[in-house]
């Protein structure tokens, strides 16, 4: 049985600076770096067998041939490495030890073709074993126990090729570290295969100070210096000394992290990197002990393990795997580079003497403060908004209404600043509260309504050539009025999306095109035509007043289509409205002809990035890809979603470079600035900006960074080149979850298989396993849930997943054909993907439905344990209902042994609004129930309606069964007499809960119900539709029990089957097929189970099975695909 296993990477190795190896479950994975090519994938261990570490050895008389040996429980692999140009994996042997294995280290002989494997082993104990490379065989040498009766934790060999000692440093369970040095001579076979060391033939040194077990030791290349972390979640340095014999004192202790260490890696320059449980990677200083890069490219996932490599020109590369599956990979160099504190300057904003007249003539930053009085009081200026102009200019206005030019350039290596004091507004009334541009000036929008336009021309000679410029005069003709409905809450122009080519341009549009946003709701759009030899504003037009469709409605983000004229807006609410300008309307008010919910909080940017394609951000961290089609219903629909790599956490900007066709978006992740590349999926630059939603603003050319923000009450500017394509490198990305997968759905089709996998990190993916390279790739993340996600359905047109806190969310598919690239391969298949439509809390009201999830404090413990979607068409005569159009019917059951019939309803007046109903509930038992699944009756026992049975288990071993029949949505009564009378209730099936089950029909009428429960067995039940009893209550006759002889040694917690094929799995790993044989005994025929297959599973705790044809998908830890036929 071929089996593909996809889960966390537990352990990694560099091979050389281009190829690394990373263990997934038995499975050892090549990497190609340069091209992020997975170029081979093979299982090296036994099924079910977990691989702990992986370590290469260069061979003494070839240097380009390398010993690879992994480990995992009582298991080591012996590889070789034939070439490091073309690496592929041979393995020589695979040796069984008598005890769990936690190092393990290669000694050459003096023989080429023989070398030893040492194997540190538990209970303080080692075994050495002789390969030879040429017969391939592998011989048990000797075993050396050492004294010491405390529980082995961790262990580690150091082998020193001067003095051919070794040491075997051994980590206990109470924290203790045991050190055993003895001469290499040791190792040679003896007559008894098992010595006992003794103080003669050992020395032993003990190291105390950790708290709680030590999970990891690690050797410097020299020997000098151990590494040790433990329970304690501290880092301890031991240092080597030759002094007075040998022994080993503490060095330093490294303090930062608050969740427990992993792994450790010394790196050059007297460094040291840790993977911690939080999924940042710390690197210290240990000579100065202080923490000074994180890595939170995992952040939130587990990193389990970390490696370094030292290439020919003496740079260091770093590499992790985490719980994600994911693999980054760093140059140390380059880190070192961004990481540091390379803020070019910081600039101290003024204490103003507050006097009534604070109109100033000066530059604030330039003039001396000796000249204020001892007596005044001073208030700290802070800056409201800033915007680039250029590369060397930028703009800000502060909270005391005065508008700068800040003027930036290098000399030398010192960053040289001017600053001048553009305009002061006076009155509170027409303070500046937004900032755009267009290509000939500055739009300043304020308190009262009005905007003012600063000329270019005029900031260039009122700053460059020292010429005073009366702005007051200037305001006269270059502002208006846009507004009497209060504040310029917003304002952008058609020419902001090409801002970085402001002052290069040369040839000037007589026009400009601006639009501005007033709290009650209304957009104004504006023409403007300006005078360019004149340099003034010539005229300005009202061309159309966009209005909300909401009371409260508020736009915040706009993108213009310049083709066909078409406005694009997102509001506060996460909702997508496109305008267009009809001609046959008279009126100036302009309501949207389309609208669609894509998040769930308010919209920050959108940006086109192709005629028809135009991304938005938003506040709750996720970015959308959605098309445009501009035909006669010009509709808006969500291609792509992301959760922005699990970093960003806000999105608020988007920067295009046309040069290089590069593609950036800038967001906030705690107080983190940080800039992501979209189309390489890479972060870019990191700042720790010192708070959360800081005032900022970046410019973009050529990869070049100019980065402006404040941070505790300073200006900072920050320039950063981004050219290095090396600085991380990322495997290629497949929809794996960092935390366990609770429920999946498999389809397949056109030779790719669809995975949909809900986790307890909160996420659905969306993903695909192509069948013929092998490898999966994630085409989408959903991720609106505030909890773990339980279970999820589908049918032809709708997605609905359910989440722990009693949470309901429903997607529409949306199919697009698009090219899925893997490394080996090329598939033209059609993707779907899904877009949300609306989301529902159990204990919520309908006007918090749609509020953001973050907001939401009052909502219900209990959890949503299973969906089924049902056939409407065969319970439901009309879809048209007072409240709106039935589109989706849904059955969902609760931990609270509650079931409930929800509906997704369209409202009739407003199209593409859509809201989730719930049309029934009904406590049926006191027990939580936890799985269910239906069954629609054969067309040869229907009457005048096609009836559906369901099918539910609970925590006692009950097996619930229900009868529906056709449904009158407005006699809700008549819905529960039914499910009251036609129900049935099987008791006793398990000792315990019953975790899964599943239903077939088969031939005969007869229907086969399949149980796995926490008692360790799997049971099979036989029953049979009674076509006499059609229209009484129940319908089913219990024939028997088919319960077989051997099973699992674990709580089966999956089962799946087709009526001729049962399969189980549980907690032990095990995946057993059992074959339906049928026996003719006295002209009777007798059913009866045959297991014909058992499988050891790579996957952990496994939660549920899905088939596909000749495909099975096994989902816990990770996921594994077995083709089965």
């Amino acid at each position: 049985m071929e089996t593909y296993f996809h889960g966390p990477i537990t352990a990694i190795c560099f091979l050389s600076d281009k190829f690394l190896c990373y263990a997934q479950g038995s499975h050892l994975v090549l990497l190609n770096i340069s091209h992020q090519r997975i170029i081979d994938r093979r299982q090296v261990l036994p099924d079910g067998r977990r691989i702990f570490g992986v370590s290469n050895f260069v061979v003494r008389h070839n240097s380009e041939r390398r010993v690879v040996l992994v480990f995992g429980e009582r298991w080591v692999s012996v590889s070789y490495l034939t070439s490091l140009m073309l690496p592929e994996l041979q393995q020589i042997a695979l040796i069984r030890c008598s005890d769990w294995v936690f190092d393990v280290c290669f000694i050459e002989n003096d023989d080429n073709s023989c070398f030893l494997v040492l194997c540190a082993q538990s209970h303080h104990a080692c075994e050495v074993f002789s390969v030879n490379c040429t017969t391939q065989a592998c011989q048990f040498t000797t075993r050396l126990q050492f004294p010491f009766e405390e529980i082995t934790w961790s262990a580690s060999i150091y082998v020193d090729k001067t003095t051919e000692t070794i040491t075997l440093a051994s980590g206990c369970y109470s924290g203790n570290i045991k050190l055993f040095l003895f001469e290499k001579s040791l190792l040679e076979p003896l007559n008894d295969s098992k010595l006992y060391l003794s103080e003669e033939t050992s020395k032993s040194l003990l190291l105390k100070g950790h708290r709680g077990p030590v999970f990891r030791i690690r050797w410097e290349s020299t020997g000098n210096r151990l590494a040790t972390t433990a329970d304690d979640r501290c880092i301890r340095i031991w240092k080597k000394s030759t002094m007075e014999g040998v022994y080993f004192q503490q060095q330093v202790v490294l303090w930062d992290s608050t969740s427990r260490i992993w792994d450790l890696e010394f790196l050059p320059d007297d460094r040291i990197i840790a993977a911690c449980e939080d999924g940042i990677c710390r690197i210290w200083n240990i000579s100065d002990e202080k923490c000074s890069i994180r890595l939170e490219d995992n952040y939130g996932m587990n990193v389990f393990c970390t490696s370094s490599w030292i290439d020919h020109r003496f740079s260091c590369f770093i590499a992790t795997g985490a719980a994600d599956s994911s693999c980054q990979i760093y140059r140390l160099e380059d880190i070192l580079r961004r990481q540091t504190d390379r803020y070019s300057t910081v600039f101290e904003l003024p204490c103003v003497e507050v006097t009534t007249n604070t109109s100033l003539k000066y530059n604030l930053w330039n003039k001396s403060q000796a000249g204020i009085k001892k007596g005044s009081s001073y208030s700290k200026e802070s800056v409201k908004s800033i915007r680039w102009l250029s590369r060397e200019s930028l703009m800000i206005y502060t909270d005391h209404n005065r508008i700068y030019h800040v003027g930036v350039w290098k000399q030398g290596q010192a960053w040289k600043q001017t600053w001048t004091l553009l305009h002061h507004v006076e009155d509170k009334i027409l303070a500046p509260i937004s900032m755009t541009f267009i290509k000939h000036g500055i739009l300043i929008g304020t308190n009262c309504g009005q905007v003012l336009i600063f000329s270019l021309l005029d900031i260039k000679r009122h700053v460059e050539h020292r010429s005073k410029v009366d702005f007051v005069l200037r305001f006269k003709r270059n502002s208006f009025q846009a507004t009497r409905k209060g504040a310029v809450m917003n304002i952008f122009s058609s020419f902001e999306e090409n801002s970085n080519e402001l002052l290069s341009q040369q040839e000037f549009s007589m026009r400009e095109q601006i639009f501005i946003v007033t709290p009650d709701g209304c957009m104004f759009w504006y023409h403007l035509v300006w005078n360019v030899e004149e340099d003034v504003l010539e005229k300005v037009q009202l061309q159309y007043i966009l209005k909300h469709p909401c009371k409260d409605g508020l736009f915040t983000a706009m993108c213009f289509h310049s083709k066909t004229s078409a406005v694009v807006c997102g509001d506060k609410k996460g909702k997508i409205f496109v305008f267009i300008p009809l001609q046959d309307i008279d009126s100036p008010v302009l309501m949207p002809i389309h609208s669609l919910q894509l998040h769930s909080d308010r919209i920050h940017c959108l940006s086109w990035i192709a005629d028809n394609i135009f991304l938005s951000g938003s506040v709750d961290g996720m970015l959308f890809w959605n098309l445009f089609t501009n035909r006669e219903d010009y509709q808006v629909q969500a291609l792509c979603q992301r959760k922005c790599f699990y970093k960003v956490a806000t999105v608020d900007k988007f920067l295009k470079d046309s040069t290089n066709r590069g593609l950036f978006l800038v967001g906030f992740h705690s107080k983190y600035l940080t800039i992501w590349d979209i189309i390489q999926e890479k972060e870019v630059i990191s700042i720790d900006c010192g708070g959360w939603r800081r005032a900022h603003d970046v410019w973009l050319c050529s990869n070049e960074f100019m980065i402006c923000f404040t941070r505790r009450g300073q200006l900072v500017l920050r320039y950063e080149c981004f050219e290095d394509i090396h600085s991380i490198v990322k495997t290629p990305s497949n929809g794996f979850h960092g935390m366990r997968i609770n429920h999946i759905l498999m389809r397949e089709w056109n030779g790719v298989l669809n995975l949909l996998s809900c986790g307890e990190d909160t996420m659905v993916r969306n993903s695909v396993f192509c069948t013929q390279t092998h490898e999966m790739c994630s085409l989408q993340i959903l991720d609106c849930h505030i909890s773990g996600v339980q279970c999820c359905a589908v049918d032809e047109e709708w997605l609905w997943t359910g989440s722990g806190k009693d949470q309901l969310i429903v997607w529409k598919k949306a199919t697009v054909n698009s090219d899925i690239r893997y490394s080996q391969h090329i598939a033209q298949s059609t993707c779907h993907y899904y877009h949300k439509k609306d989301m529902y809390f159990g204990t919520l009201d309908k006007s918090q439905r749609m509020r953001f999830v973050n907001k939401v404090t009052s909502i219900a413990t209990q959890r949503v344990t299973s969906l089924l979607v049902l056939p409407k068409h065969l319970l439901i005569r009309r879809n048209t209902l007072p409240c709106g159009i039935l589109h989706s019917l849904i059955f969902v059951t609760r931990s609270d042994g509650s079931f409930a019939l929800n509906s997704l309803l369209e409202e009739p007046k407003e199209s593409n609004k859509w809201t989730i109903h719930s049309l029934y509930r009904f406590n049926v038992s006191q027990f939580s129930i936890l799985c269910s699944d239906s069954l629609i009756l054969p067309e040869c026992l229907q009457t005048d309606w096609r009836k559906i049975l369901i099918f539910a288990c609970n925590t006692v071993g009950q097996l619930l069964i229900w009868q529906l029949g056709e449904m009158d949505l407005e006699n809700p009564f008549q819905v529960v007499n039914e499910f009251s009378k036609n129900s049935i209730v099987i008791s006793d099936l398990h000792q315990g809960a019953i975790h899964d089950l599943h239903v077939s029909l088969l031939e005969n009428n007869d229907v086969l119900v399949v149980t796995g429960g926490e008692d360790q067995r799997m049971n099979s039940h036989l029953f049979h539709l009674d076509a006499t009893s059609i229209e009484e209550r129940p319908i089913l006759v219990k024939l028997h029990s088919l319960v077989p002889n051997c099973g699992h040694s674990a709580s089966v917690t999956a089962v799946w089957t087709d009526g001729k094929v049962i399969f189980s799995s549980g907690a032990d790993h095990k995946l057993i097929i059992w074959e339906i044989k049928t026996s003719s005994d006295n002209g009777q025929s007798n059913i009866f189970l045959q297991p014909c297959k058992t499988v050891v599973s790579n996957v952990s705790d496994i939660s549920c099975i899905s088939v596909a044809n000749d495909w099975l998908a096994l989902a816990g830890s990770g996921v594994e695909f077995m083709k089965w036929k």
